[in-house]
Parts: C-alpha cells; sequence; structure tokens
C-alpha cells in the first residue's frame, strides 16, 4: 500500500516537470520574432524583434543585418542562452505587420527615398606623361557626396580627350534607391613629362624637350642660366605651356666612369710612386672633370723588376673604372756625390760639421739621404789637423765617404785677410771642380755648393762682398748678401764672367748675380726658398714671370745692366 502511494508521488511530480520544461520551451521558442520589415538605410532597433512587451529578457545581437540596400537580409540574436536567426526585409516602403496579443512598436509609416546624392567635384590637373599611361577614374573628381546610402559612379559615357589644356568630364552618380545626380567636373591635361634627366657636363635641354608630345607652344619661365651642369642636382623648371604655367623637374646625373688611360713606368727600390705617374692626363677624362686615383693593390716597392699594377679613377658620384699597367723597378748603383771643404776654426771653438759638407744624388733628395760623420779624432783644444770621415748612403744603399779636415788655429783668418779668404774659396773648387768641364758645367757645381753648404740667417753686414764671402766660406751662414758674395768669390776665381745685381727698391732688400754663359748674361741667384725654386741660368723672362706671382721677389733696374737673356 505504502509502495503504490510513492509511485503515485513520483509521477505526479515527473508529470509537472514535464508541462513545466514544454511551457518554458514554447515560451522560450516564440520570444524573437522570425522577420521584420525596414525601409532601406535605416536603423533597425534590436526591439523591434522581441515578440512580447513583457519580455524583459536581455536581446543582443550576434550578427545585425545591413540595411544600406533592399533585399532579405539574414541576421542572428542571441537570448540566453539560445541564439535565434532572424530574417529582414529592406525595401522602399515598409511597415511592420502587428497582432493583438503580440508587442506592437509605434514606428510610423516609412517614406521612400527620393532624394538624389549631393555631389561635390574637384578640377584635377595631370601632367599628359601620367594621363596617358595610368588614365584618370571618375572618383578621383568627387570631393563630397552627401547621401543617405551607398552611391555607385557611371559614366554618360566616358570621354576621350585627345587635347591639352582644360577638358569637362561629365559622370552620374547614382544611391541605392536608384536616385541619380548628373555632374561635370574639370581635367587640366599638361603637356609635360615630370622629369627630364641629362648626363652630367652635357648641354642644358630646349624647352620643347619636356613635352610629352611635340604639340603645344612651350618656353622657359625659369632662367636656365643659373643651372649648372657641372653638378648633380634636382631642379623645379616652370615651363609656359599654351598659355598655362607649370612645373616639370631637370635631373642632373653622373652614371658615366671616368674614361681612364694608363702607361707604364719606371722607379728605384724603395722609391714609391703616386698612382697619377701612370696616367695619361690627355686621354684620361671624366665628364666632372675631377677623380680620385688609388691603387687597387699596393705595388711591391721592395721587389726588382716589372710587375702588374691596377689603378682605379673614382668620380665624386662614386662611379669608377679600373685600368692595368706595368711598373719596373730598378736597382740604383750609382753612388751619391760628395763634395767637403776644410774647416779653419780657432783652438777652443765650436764647429758645424755639416756646413763642410755637401751631397747629391741622379735618383734620391738630400732629405732622402743618410748622412753620417765620423769625427771621433778631433780635439778642438788642440792646435792641429785633424780628419772627419763623412759617408753618405742613397735609398739603394750605395754609399760615398770622403775625408775632410778640422784645422785647429792658434788664430782663425779675419775678413780682412783677402789671400786667405781667396785660399779657402780655390780650396773649394779643388774639390768640386774637374778637368774639362765647361763654364755652364762650372756654374753649376758653384750654384750647388753655394745654395746647399751656407745655413741662411737674416742679417749680415752689406757692402763689402770680402766680408760677405768670407761669412760664407768660413761661417757658412748668411743672407741673401752673404750667398751672392760667395758665388762671386767662387765664380770670378773659376774664370766665370758675374756682375753684382740687387732688387730696385729705396732699401735694397736683395742681391744676386748675373753670369755670362755661352751666348749672354743670366740670371744667377743661390738664395734658397720655401718654394725651393731654382734659379739657375734663367732669362729675364723667366724671372720676371716667377717675380710678378711672387710679390715682385727679383724688380730691378735694367737701364743699370747689360741686356740679359
Amino acid at each position: 500500500m505504502k509502495r503504490n502511494k510513492l509511485l503515485t508521488i513520483l509521477l505526479t511530480v515527473v508529470g509537472l516537470l514535464v508541462v513545466v520544461v514544454a511551457s518554458f520551451a514554447v515560451l522560450v521558442s516564440s520570444r524573437v520574432r522570425n522577420e521584420v520589415t525596414v525601409n532601406v538605410g535605416e536603423e533597425v532597433s534590436i526591439d523591434e524583434f522581441r515578440r512580447y512587451s513583457w519580455d524583459k529578457g536581455v536581446f543582443t545581437w550576434i550578427e545585425e543585418p545591413d540595411t544600406s540596400s533592399c533585399g532579405e537580409k539574414k541576421g542572428k540574436i542571441q537570448v540566453f542562452p539560445i541564439t535565434y536567426q532572424v530574417k529582414l526585409i529592406v525595401s522602399d516602403a515598409a511597415k511592420n505587420p502587428g497582432d493583438s496579443d503580440i508587442m506592437t512598436t509605434n514606428r510610423p509609416t516609412i517614406k521612400p527615398d527620393t532624394t538624389a546624392p549631393v555631389v561635390t567635384t574637384r578640377k584635377i590637373t595631370m601632367y599628359a606623361e601620367e594621363y596617358y599611361n595610368n588614365g584618370v577614374t571618375l572618383e578621383e573628381f568627387i570631393e563630397e557626396v552627401k547621401d543617405e546610402s551607398a552611391y555607385t559612379v557611371e559614366s554618360i559615357p566616358q570621354p576621350a580627350i585627345e587635347s591639352y589644356g582644360n577638358g569637362i568630364y561629365r559622370f552620374v552618380v547614382k544611391d541605392n534607391a536608384g536616385n541619380s545626380t548628373e555632374v561635370e567636373a574639370e581635367l587640366c591635361i599638361i603637356n609635360l613629362v615630370k622629369k627630364v634627366t641629362i648626363e652630367l657636363g652635357n648641354k642644358l635641354p630646349v624647352a620643347t624637350e619636356f613635352l610629352y608630345r611635340p604639340a603645344s607652344e612651350v618656353s622657359f619661365v625659369t632662367n636656365m642660366d643659373t643651372i649648372n651642369v657641372m653638378a648633380e642636382g634636382m631642379h623645379e623648371i616652370t615651363l609656359l605651356v599654351n598659355g598655362i604655367e607649370a612645373v616639370s623637374i631637370l635631373e642632373i646625373q653622373d652614371t658615366i666612369a671616368p674614361t681612364l688611360v694608363l702607361h707604364p713606368a719606371e722607379t728605384w727600390l724603395n722609391k714609391p710612386l703616386d698612382p697619377t705617374a701612370f696616367i695619361d692626363f690627355e686621354l684620361s677624362y671624366d665628364n666632372s672633370d675631377a677623380f680620385d686615383n688609388a691603387y687597387t693593390a699596393e705595388p711591391d716597392w721592395t721587389s726588382e723588376g716589372e710587375q702588374i699594377i691596377t689603378v682605379t679613377a673614382t668620380d665624386a658620384s662614386g662611379n669608377s673604372s679600373s685600368e692595368t699597367t706595368t711598373l719596373t723597378v730598378k736597382r740604383d748603383t750609382k753612388p751619391p756625390v760628395v763634395t767637403v771643404t776644410d774647416i779653419d776654426v780657432k783652438v777652443g771653438g765650436t764647429v758645424s760639421y755639416k756646413k763642410a759638407v755637401s751631397y747629391y744624388d741622379d735618383i734620391d733628395s738630400k732629405e732622402e739621404m743618410k748622412l753620417s760623420i765620423e769625427r771621433g779624432g778631433v780635439n778642438l783644444k788642440e792646435v792641429g789637423s785633424y780628419e772627419v770621415t763623412y759617408t753618405v748612403t742613397d735609398c739603394s744603399g750605395n754609399s760615398t765617404s770622403v775625408v775632410g779636415k778640422i784645422n785647429v788655429l792658434a788664430e782663425a783668418p779675419k775678413w780682412e785677410d783677402e789671400d786667405a779668404i781667396h785660399a779657402k774659396a780655390r780650396e773649394i773648387l779643388d774639390s768640386i771642380l774637374e778637368d774639362g768641364m765647361t763654364d755652364r758645367e762650372k756654374a753649376k757645381a758653384i750654384y750647388k755648393w753655394t745654395k746647399n753648404n751656407i745655413g741662411y740667417v737674416n742679417h749680415s753686414e752689406k757692402g763689402n762682398y770680402i766680408r760677405g764671402a768670407y761669412e760664407g766660406l768660413f761661417k757658412k751662414e748668411g743672407d741673401c748678401f752673404v750667398y751672392a758674395s760667395t758665388a762671386k768669390e767662387l765664380l770670378t776665381l773659376a774664370g766665370i764672367q758675374n756682375i753684382d745685381i740687387v732688387k730696385a727698391t729705396k732699401n735694397p732688400s736683395h742681391y744676386w748675380n748675373l753670369v755670362y754663359i755661352e751666348d749672354g748674361w743670366y740670371h744667377f741667384d743661390t738664395t734658397p726658398r720655401k718654394d725651393k725654386s731654382e734659379f739657375f741660368l734663367l732669362t729675364d723672362a723667366e724671372l720676371e714671370a716667377y717675380s710678378s706671382t711672387h710679390k715682385n721677389t727679383h724688380i730691378f733696374d735694367r737701364s743699370l745692366y747689360p741686356e740679359i737673356k
């Protein structure tokens, strides 16, 4: 009995649960409207799909339908925990149906879209090069469109503009409701290319070279004379094309590598050459008129023989070219020429040993050679004659040694002792002159000794050439007067005619010599200069050319001297 009662209660509960679940399912399944109709372009509220006004559930869009165009649209709404598929009918005129037992909206009657788009256009200016290569789209003319829905642009039909200057484009803007506006826009086609490019150093282009097609009147507004064709860069060029001012670009570029022509060259061991020593500058050139030169790989200056070298020329724009040629490295076997004069010094005095020696080499400069002096036996505190050995070694290792004397005297000669001065000059001539020399060769030896053995100091006693010669021969120092006086003494004793010459200023500031060699008088100036210029047997024109470019170093009164070559 008790068991039957429990079974009855269980069946009753189950039946109630089934009724509740079925009722909930019916409620849930009918909470959302399946279909709503709206006007095109109108926003739709999710509440339009709420079926019962008393339903306070949360309705959420999962997929919101698009109302910008007519047609049947799909959407999804979630009312937790169920997602509903819904349909939205978008038309020109719509009204939602309603039932008395179903929630209704107070939606007004939707009016159809009858308003045409309001369109603002803009003028387009294009280069002919750009227009004919790429064309122009109708959308590019539209500045702004005011309308409630999307729109399309249609030509009526697309015009073909083949002339330059201003033209008109006509087209239609139509919205999704079929409303349309016919508009027109201005297109200006400039018969120019956007850019003209020339190579560095070439002639400037004429105005017609900027035209896209040779069918327009064109002239420069820009002053082309201000453009430097020797400098890379971009220039804005204003031109007048059929009465319209427009701008094109002139680009000056350098894309051409230098033309490099080489020739073989020779040098001596350990004497590097600059790359320019191999370049034939008459045949080598670049449109920029300048280029740097470098070895691709540094030659071997320490090995005797022939080798292939490569020189690379690079201009300022980075364009480069390389060429090869031969380098011959030779060994120097000829030793330096060394001359030494004896030095007279008063007991207890001091000696400048280097002033007693002069040397030169056919290949190496004095600065490149090495001088060593062996003077271990000299005693300047005791009267006597001592030997000093001077050794000069060139860059190839060839050496010459010459022995000179240091005469330590109880009393040094004075400048008034002309015999001592003449004897000293003859001693020097004996060391630098050889039998059979011509006057030109003798003059050259005297020029070298005087220039190389006297140290320059900016003072001396003027007026007496014997005293000047004394300063040069014994003290081996002095200014231009000492150089000229020493040269005069040596030239005279060597039998070469010479004349003193002085700069024509209020206070004489420079002295040199004139010498008569073979066929006439020449300038002979042994005073060294910072620019290391040589003044051996210069003609009057040669000296004048130097003087005029060096602050008039050698101006003189020509009426006081014989005619100079």
